[in-house]
């Protein structure tokens, strides 16, 4: 019996349909969903910067192949990657200029300076190179705009000095920063219509032109990646420059100000929901951070933040020592 051409054209069409709906349907797979990874050297031992104790031990090169590659190794190759505070935070605030302090330390052992930087760049370009890395990196004025020894500089020094100090993650071959406390670097003075009840304004804000300058010098030096900055800038006229920018905030700082139960003012402070912002935000899920104290935890955790259609960037020692794969996210 010969096969009626019309009803094999009409299967090969229903197949094909069917091919497509499969694909459209299917869950997405680790490549498809957007995460991200994220380590810490500063605030991570005793050492001077409050980095870890090994760094000073091993150095770099050993350093990232014993205490960093196993993260990398737990994810998809090529998973993009945030390095919290490579040279260590030297100070309460998070400044711009960890490198100068890094390279000044001395090594108590054998007199050596500048052991904190030693073979930095050399023990990450191999990662820069096959990922993108972007350093996490401190403000130039500090929380308050009270750091004398930047804020009294002139100009000129100042740009030498974001410089010098952004320079080694530019050598390392990073595709960017992200600048802390630079989410209220806005160009002119804002102050609220909204009242407090003793009749100040709800809101005022200075024009931040330190921070201006910080972002402005690292637009120039990652050309391929705008700087990226430290929680979400307010909906408000005044930040409509920094909407633009990626957003990176840990999932506390989000719950407290984004989220569903937000504090009561965050919405006439210029937050609330953001869908104000041109690109979905960075949320950082760390052990311990928005009650986050379980491997289990760190998985709802992720996941609640893709159906949020962010982008999880993840502490992920917890899932490795514990070894759980990264395949269990997806499921």
């Amino acid at each position: 019996m010969t096969p009626d051409p019309k009803q094999i054209r009409a299967t090969l069409i229903l197949l094909a349909i069917l091919a497509v709906m499969l694909v459209l349907l299917r869950p997405l797979r680790g490549a498809e969903r957007p995460f991200e990874l994220w380590v810490g050297i500063g605030n991570t031992g005793y050492e001077v910067g409050s980095t870890h104790s090994e760094l000073k031990r091993l150095g770099w090169p050993a350093y990232v192949k014993t205490y960093i590659q196993p993260t990398l190794d737990w994810a998809p190759r090529g998973t993009p990657l945030g390095v919290h505070h490579a040279f260590g935070q030297s100070t309460p605030d998070m400044e711009i200029d960890s490198y100068d302090f890094a390279k000044a330390m001395t090594d108590t052992l054998t007199g050596s300076p500048g052991w904190l930087t030693k073979d930095f760049e050399a023990a990450w370009k191999p990662i820069c190179a096959e990922r993108p890395v972007v350093f996490y990196v401190g403000s130039v004025g500090g929380f308050d705009d009270d750091t004398p020894r930047l804020t009294n500089l002139s100009p000129s020094e100042l740009k030498k000095a974001i410089i010098r100090n952004l320079q080694p993650y530019k050598n390392s071959g990073a595709a960017g920063v992200v600048i802390d406390n630079s989410c209220e670097a806005i160009s002119y003075y804002y102050k609220s219509d909204a009242t407090r009840p003793d009749g100040s304004p709800l809101l005022e804000v200075h024009r931040s032109p330190y921070d201006l300058l910080a972002l402005h010098v690292a637009d120039r030096m990652f050309p391929k990646r705008l700087t990226g900055i430290e929680a979400a800038p307010r909906r408000f006229y005044a930040w409509q420059s920094l909407q633009e920018r990626d957003v990176w905030m840990y999932e506390s700082h989000y719950q407290a100000w984004h989220g569903s139960k937000r504090n009561a003012s965050a919405d006439e402070q210029g937050y609330g929901k953001l869908d104000y912002l041109k690109r979905p935000p960075r949320r950082i899920v760390l052990q311990g951070d928005a009650g986050i104290t379980t491997p289990v935890q760190h998985i709802e955790a992720v996941k609640r933040i893709w159906a949020d259609n962010h982008i999880p960037v993840v502490f992920a020692d917890p899932l490795v020592h514990s070894n759980i794969p990264f395949a269990d996210l997806l499921k």
